[in-house]
């Protein structure tokens, strides 16, 4: 096992590298979430699998975090769906796990 540091907008493996990703509670923080998105798309293997978790989804109550935290943004359910979506994502499945949980999740297209 090895780790290694990279950034969400130019990761730093090659295309078609993972069967899985996933992102806990990080989406807030990625300047352009969809551009993230697309890279997490390019290194998954063909059917690879992406889970987003994600436990602010209602912008109003997240305003006291996003105000406290610098660049951090409060997206909806449907919007992490939507960004999952447009970076080419199918199958976007949102489950809601309490009032202000959830977790999104799509599927990179088959060959």
């Amino acid at each position: 096992c090895s780790i290694l540091c990279g950034d969400a907008m130019r990761l730093p493996y090659r295309d078609d590298t993972f069967d899985r990703a996933v992102s806990f509670e990080s989406i807030y923080f990625w300047p352009d979430p969809v551009c993230g998105l697309k890279e997490i798309y390019r290194v998954l293997k063909p059917s690879g699998k992406i889970m987003l978790a994600s436990e602010m989804t209602d912008p109003e109550k997240g305003n006291f975090w996003a105000k406290r935290c610098e660049g951090m943004t409060i997206y909806t359910a449907e919007q992490l769906a939507s960004f999952l979506s447009e970076a080419g994502f199918s199958d976007v499945k949102v489950h809601k796990t309490r009032k202000v949980w959830c977790i999104v999740e799509g599927v990179k297209r088959s060959l």
